[in-house]
C-alpha cells in the first residue's frame, strides 16, 4: 500500500512467508518457510539466499528484526506448535549463525533504544527473555524480562524494550478471564441478584 498514492500491490510469494525486511535498492530480504530470499517488488521476483532449515520440513520461520547495527534476527517455529525445534538466527553480510534454541513459537525480536539489548518471545511458554548484545553481534547473559501467566495475572517486568519521548509508562492490571466480573457488572446495571444467578447457571 502506497499512502501517497493510494496504490495497492501484491504478490505470491514461493513459500509461506514470515517476515520482510528492508533492503538495498528497493528490495526486500524475506524470511519464508523454505529460507531466506532476495525480493523485488519491481519485479516481483524473489531470488534464493539460502536455505534456513532444510532438515526441519515441519519448521518455519516467523518474525524478523533488523538491529541498529544492519543484523538481521528472527525465529523459526514448529509449524504443529508442538515440538521445541525452533531457534533464533542472525544473518548478516551473507552468514547465517544459530544463536539461541529450545522454542516452540518464537516472536519478536526487538532492540532496546541503545543496541544493547536484544528481547526474544517464547510465546507458548509465555516467556520473553533479554540478552546482551555485544557490538559483534554476539548475544551473552540470557535472563527472563517477562513472565506472564495464563491471564496475564502476574509477569516480572524491569523495564520496557522500548521508549516515547513523552508518554510515561506504567504497568497496567490484568486482563480479566471470562466471567470474572459478571455478577458484579450486572449489579451495576441493575439486576435483581435471582435474575443474576440465573443467568449464570
Amino acid at each position: 500500500f502506497d499512502p501517497d498514492t493510494g496504490g495497492k500491490a501484491s504478490w505470491d510469494a514461493p513459500a509461506p512467508p514470515g517476515f520482510l525486511a528492508p533492503g538495498r535498492d528497493g528490495h526486500f530480504l524475506a524470511g519464508v518457510k523454505t529460507g531466506l530470499m532476495d525480493f523485488d517488488p519491481a519485479t516481483a521476483c524473489f531470488a534464493p539466499i539460502c536455505e534456513v532449515e532444510p532438515t526441519r520440513p515441519t519448521n518455519r520461520l516467523n518474525d524478523g528484526a533488523v538491529d541498529p547495527e544492519g543484523r538481521l534476527w528472527f525465529g523459526s517455529m514448529d509449524d504443529g506448535e508442538q515440538a521445541r525445534t525452533g531457534m533464533l538466527y542472525r544473518f548478516y553480510r551473507g552468514s547465517l549463525a544459530p544463536m539461541d534454541s529450545g522454542y516452540v513459537i518464537t516472536n519478536g525480536p526487538a532492540f532496546s533504544p541503545r543496541g544493547d539489548l536484544l528481547y526474544h518471545t517464547d510465546t507458548l511458554a509465555r516467556r520473553i527473555y533479554v540478552f546482551d548484545l555485544g557490538r559483534d553481534g554476539a548475544l551473552s547473559n540470557k535472563r527472563l524480562f517477562v513472565e506472564i501467566e495464563d491471564g496475564a495475572g502476574r509477569y516480572k517486568s524491569p523495564a520496557p524494550p522500548f521508549r516515547f519521548s513523552g508518554s510515561p509508562l506504567q504497568s497496567g492490571p490484568k486482563v480479566a478471564k471470562l466471567g470474572e466480573h459478571t455478577e458484579s457488572v450486572l449489579k451495576e446495571a441493575g439486576l435483581a441478584s435471582g435474575h443474576i444467578e440465573d443467568l449464570i447457571k
